[in-house]
């Protein structure tokens, strides 16, 4: 059984709060990454998980036991780590066998584990080599067979691929993914690359100071993210954001745009005493559309053009406010004409003034 709860977990280096009172439940043979830019919490959460760090307080449980105060050899877990901490002198089959030499296991069965996992990995030719002669996806795979030939419940990544070329990445999360797949134990995988954490996960937790933003599915953090921070960090390129004020009224909710003429009728009603109040209103730029000025649901002037085929950006100027446009379109957009932006029925999302998501379920009706 190795299913992981964090209950209440916080963490505090003097003055300063690492980690913020979370929990997160992980279930058995789950693919859970956590993600967040730099400080966010992430590493730490994850090396108090090992045993490396102690919580302030809160608590971990594998199963029903509870670790936390367990030391890092006491709990049945193996860890990736950034650097792939390879001892240079021993040979790849040497630092590979090295934790179950350790683990003072038979001979036969270290040389057995040593082989079923490089076969899986596909580094049997390299066996005999030194670390120096490898490259470093070959470095990162060794580093991988380490963890895996100690069988333990539950394996942790801290951001394993950050050395590696932006071509060789992408080969390793398929990789590890099919890794997770052949191995069926958890995997807690540690992340500021959104694209790794949402090929990769079943499910991600997204950290920002300390907590957990949300927790769900890469479906559900793309097309309903709890808060505007989830919004503009999941996603590449980030989500427009609009300014403005929200207008609730019996007639439905309506976005009028900050420094512009244009109001766009959302066709909701919202569940607010409030009829008036500031908001902000999110798109992702493969949901607009380009059309002719006459026919958008906002109009505005092509600032920028970005072509990065098969896809074009186009930022478009809306009375000071930038709106980005992911198109494949065959036409040349010019920088300085006027268009009209057309936003996908459905694919509107609105935030409070505290970064809060808003009921959006019946999409956008229309503008004047």
């Amino acid at each position: 059984m190795a299913r992981v709860q964090i209950q209440s977990l916080v963490k505090r280096f003097g003055g300063t709060t690492a980690v913020d009172g979370i929990d997160i439940d992980i279930e058995d043979r789950e693919f859970l990454a956590i993600v967040g830019p730099s400080g966010c919490g992430k590493s730490s959460t994850l090396r108090m998980i090992s045993g490396l760090e102690q919580p302030t307080s809160g608590h971990i449980l594998f199963g029903d036991q509870d670790v936390t105060r367990l030391s890092a050899d006491q709990r049945d877990v193996a860890m990736v780590f950034q650097s792939y901490a390879l001892y240079p002198h021993m040979s790849v089959r040497r630092n590979i066998a090295f934790p179950l030499e350790n683990m003072k296991l038979p001979s036969g069965e270290v040389a057995a584990r040593v082989d079923r996992a490089a076969e899986m990995l596909g580094i049997t030719a390299l066996l005999d080599r030194r670390p120096r002669e490898l490259s470093g996806g070959q470095r990162q795979r060794v580093a991988l067979g380490r963890a895996i030939v100690r069988d333990a419940a539950v394996f942790l990544f801290d951001e394993p691929l950050s050395n590696l070329d932006a071509k060789l990445r992408v080969v390793m999360r398929s990789e590890l993914k099919k890794l997770h797949s052949e191995l069926g134990q958890t995997f807690v995988y540690v992340t500021h690359d959104q694209a790794e954490a949402m090929t990769m996960a079943d499910r991600i937790a997204v950290m920002a100071n300390g907590q957990v933003q949300q927790l769900g599915t890469p479906e559900d953090i793309y097309f309903r993210p709890a808060t505007r921070f989830v919004a503009e960090f999941m996603g590449t390129p980030s989500m427009n954001m609009l300014e403005g004020t929200l207008l609730n009224n019996d007639s439905g909710a309506q976005f009028s745009l900050t420094g512009t003429v244009h109001t766009i009728s959302l066709g909701i009603s919202l569940a607010t005493e409030r009829h008036q109040q500031s908001a902000t209103l999110g798109i992702r730029p493969e949901s607009i559309a380009l059309v002719a000025p006459e026919e958008g649901m906002l109009r505005g002037r092509i600032d920028l053009v970005e072509p990065l085929h098969p896809d074009i950006f186009i930022s478009v100027d809306i009375g000071g406010q930038m709106l980005l446009v992911r198109t494949n379109t065959s036409a040349k957009p010019v920088v300085g004409d006027e268009v009209g932006l057309r936003l996908e029925t459905g694919s509107l999302h609105l935030f409070d003034a505290d970064g809060k998501r808003m009921d959006t379920s019946t999409a956008a009706g229309g503008s004047k």
